[in-house]
């Protein structure tokens, strides 16, 4: 029984991370009872694989970039108290009056601290700190949350070797806090939360299911099926950036397009916000901080699919087919007269509609 529900937890979590609905989850979880057989958790399992598990490479590459402070601050504490546990206490840990810690202060002012932070950032410090800064890499526990404050690394890093938490100590190896320090954590991590969370090997290869043009179980009606993916290219030279061209093909279109607008965004500043909140679709607006609220579809009252924007309080409206994200996405670039041969959007596979 007690595996069963870890089973459930990993399934659950991995999902969140993943950015797959839970609507389906009041069908499914009664429904399960009826997969059991002889072997109880070997049919539950078959059952959550059958429904969209996430396996490793998704998860993990998922969970590195998720915004898990703000969109999941209890499974995010959930997360660091278990990594802690983990690693091998002698005695039980207290956690009560501990409290979440960005390593990363969350302002980079102008003061001193301000200036050592962009310093160790490096000169592209802006787009760095909204892409880390509330992920898994960048949060650790502590009860020393007021004074560590915005204080520069190497003043905090003492203090993390002093600290009974491990993550702290370990935090503490590292000489300065840079991007690269903030990828090597945020991977390790993110392969210990895997194993704490494992998910079964073998059954289906896990294709995520969130682009979906109507969710799962969401009702009778129309939907598509897709067999291809969303495909971005963002050649950085063509801003005058030594930075390499980088391709952005998530586990579903989706998640490919929110990670589009997501470095938009990290890369012109919140002032491009104000004019993609002006951009809409025939369906709504592109993006909203309210998509109960604006992407609700005005016949049936459900609310349109969408993937929320890391590092901001938005959501981009999803809910299309991989074809029409490439136009949507095309007519955005026009619209915000982004310089020619800075991106490039296509598609790969075919996509068809199904009864869903």
């Amino acid at each position: 029984m007690l595996g069963s529900l870890q089973d459930i937890a990993s399934f659950v979590l991995r999902r969140t991370v993943c950015g797959e609905s839970t609507r389906a989850y009041n069908r499914w979880f009664p429904d399960a009872i009826n997969s059991i057989g002889a072997n109880v958790r070997d049919d539950l399992r078959k059952y959550w694989l059958e429904k969209g598990w996430p396996d490793d490479r998704a998860f993990l590459a998922r969970l590195q970039d998720f915004d898990l402070y703000r969109r999941e601050p209890r499974k995010g504490r959930l997360i660091l108290e278990s990594l802690e546990e983990s690693i091998g206490h002698k005695e039980v840990v207290d956690f009560r009056g501990l409290s979440i810690e960005h390593v990363m202060p969350q302002t980079i002012g102008d003061d001193a601290h301000g200036k050592a932070w962009k310093d160790a950032l490096g000169d592209d410090w802006r787009r760095a700190h909204q892409r880390w800064l509330h992920t898994l890499a960048n949060l650790t526990l502590t009860g020393y949350n007021p004074e560590l404050a915005n204080r520069p690394f190497e003043q905090k890093r003492i203090d993390y070797s002093q600290s009974n938490l491990l993550l702290n100590r370990e935090l503490a190896s590292f000489t300065v806090w840079n991007e690269r320090s903030l990828a090597k954590r945020g991977q390790e991590l993110a392969r210990r939360v895997a194993s704490l969370w494992p998910r079964p090997p073998g059954g289906p290869e896990y294709k995520a299911i969130a682009d979906a043009g109507v969710d799962e179980g969401a009702g009778s009606g129309r939907g598509r099926v897709l067999h291809g993916g969303l495909v971005v290219s963002l050649r950085w030279t063509e801003l005058g950036l030594d930075r390499p061209t980088e391709t952005l093909q998530e586990d579903s279109s989706a998640q490919t397009m929110s990670k589009f607008v997501s470095r938009l965004i990290e890369h012109f500043g919140p002032t491009l916000i104000a004019k993609l909140q002006s951009f809409r679709l025939g369906r709504g607006p592109l993006i909203s901080a309210q998509p109960r609220v604006d992407f609700v579809n005005p016949r049936s009252g459900e609310v349109y699919g969408h993937a929320p924007i890391q590092g901001t309080s938005f959501a981009v409206l999803t809910h299309s087919g991989t074809k029409e994200k490439v136009r949507d996405l095309r007519r955005l670039v026009d619209f915000l007269e982004l310089p020619a041969g800075f991106v490039e959007i296509g598609q790969t596979g075919m996509e068809n509609d199904a009864e869903l």
